[in-house]
């Protein structure tokens, strides 16, 4: 099942670790549960991968 999990993460369908969650300034951050690749909340709520901007 992990193995599943990780396919989504290289098709862009990432899961925020809940546990992981910080808020940085007036953002929220976290990493993805499976492959640990940064993670920021965007006004919506929707979360995204950071790609530092």
């Amino acid at each position: 099942m992990k193995l599943l999990r990780r396919l989504g993460c290289l098709v862009g369908r990432h899961e925020r670790w809940r546990e992981r969650v910080w808020r940085d300034g007036s953002f929220y951050k976290g990493i993805c549960r499976h492959c640990r690749v940064p993670m920021v909340q965007d006004a919506k709520r929707r979360w995204h991968v950071d790609r530092g901007r």
